[in-house]
């Protein structure tokens, strides 16, 4: 059993590194964070640096990497600026997505433009009324000859306003035999006079963009469905356990950020003529918030390491996801006692690390939600 890291994720792992202490520096990210922007022609000079090529097969010019340096780079790449670690999410389940299900034609125009960076693809699936109920659907696409014509909203759409395309989850079928089912993917360009895009402010990840997206008759030829009609959900699924560990590794960067800062602090502040990490109770916070963060990491990294070597990993990536975002949150609250006052400061850094991490407790599906998937692995009943 070698838990140590080869010298390609070694590598992938320091340019990373290298890379976000150039581009973010914390001045810049704070004012990002407080302008609620983010620097677009980022994501240009992530594929410069070959990343957006990573997830991407040869044949369509990428590079064929494996799915833990994919998290790595989203590990690291988050405890600098998570928003850019979360665009990265989105970028490697797209890639995995159109690559499973994509047609030829699809593949060959998509992918290769994706490795390079030229174009960057956001997902439109939750619905107001929707969530972690992600089935409870009410949009609608219509055929109609070669074309489909698409009504509806959706919300929380990341990057919706600054993408180049958009996968589009819709009803096709009202009346399915089972609510999986009469579900389809659609892929159009995002720039559409039939589609409206309003911005959502939000607590944390303030530089990442998530928006509403109203379709009015929206046109999209047959060609670009992705996959099967009225199969789509079951075409989302195999992209599940990238999500969850991808979310994993982003919760993850952060929560290590949160701890790097909280232990400079303490070795730093002094109180009552000695260093504050002398004292026994901030001794404790400091050695749960270590431990906590090394099992969600191993927990990640053997799940990653599942998921490379073809073996079934529902099981270990939903507890992977369940894992770090927890430990983030409670690494992050604890973070905020040993800075006091500092770190309700909106100058500090760890308020920023408080606030980005409740997102993982309910995104991209709600811990509660994880943790009955758990048990039903247990052969224990349906809790929904």
């Amino acid at each position: 059993m070698d838990f140590e890291l080869n010298r390609q994720e070694k590598m992938i792992q320091d340019s990373v590194v290298e890379f976000a202490k150039k581009e973010f520096p914390p001045e810049m990210v704070r004012e990002l964070d407080e302008k609620e922007e983010f620097p677009r022609e980022i994501f240009a000079k992530m594929a410069k640096a070959d990343w957006f090529s990573l997830p991407i097969r040869q044949e369509y010019g990428g590079t064929g990497g494996t799915i833990l340096e994919a998290l790595l780079l989203i590990q690291n790449l988050s405890r600098y600026f998570a928003p850019a670690a979360f665009g990265y999410i989105l970028h490697l389940m797209h890639a995995h997505l159109l690559d499973l299900h994509g047609s030829s034609e699809q593949k060959a125009y998509f992918l290769p433009k994706m490795a390079s960076g030229e174009i960057f693809i956001a997902i439109a699936m939750t619905e107001p009324s929707g969530g972690t109920d992600a089935l409870n659907m009410s949009s609608y696409a219509e055929s109609d000859g070669d074309v489909f014509i698409l009504n509806g909203q959706k919300t929380w759409i990341s990057f919706a306003d600054m993408c180049d395309f958009l996968i589009t989850v819709m009803r096709t079928d009202v009346n399915p035999k089972k609510k999986s089912q009469g579900i389809t993917l659609f892929i159009s360009e995002r720039e559409n006079p039939n589609i409206e895009i309003r911005p959502i402010r939000k607590l944390g990840y303030r530089a990442l963009h998530c928006c509403e997206v109203f379709y009015d008759k929206v046109e999209v030829p047959a060609s670009n469905v992705i996959g099967k009609i009225n199969q789509g959900f079951y075409h989302l699924l195999d992209t599940l356990n990238i999500e969850r560990l991808g979310a994993a590794a982003l919760a993850l960067g952060v929560g290590e950020a949160a701890f790097e800062a909280a232990l400079t602090y303490a070795k730093e502040r002094i109180a009552f003529n000695r260093p504050i990490g002398q004292f026994q109770h901030i001794q404790r916070y400091i050695s749960d918030m270590a431990l906590s963060l090394e099992q969600a990491r191993l927990l990640l990294y053997k799940a990653a390491w599942l998921c490379s070597k073809g073996k079934p990993a529902v099981l270990e990536s939903n507890m992977a996801k369940l894992a770090c975002t927890e430990a983030t949150t409670q690494v992050t609250s604890d973070a905020m006692r040993i800075f006091g006052s500092y770190g309700f400061s909106m100058e500090s850094e760890i308020q920023r690390y408080f606030r980005d991490s409740r997102l993982g407790l309910f995104s991209p599906v709600s811990n509660e939600m994880v943790r009955n998937l758990i048990c039903e692995h247990f052969n224990l009943p349906r809790s929904y």
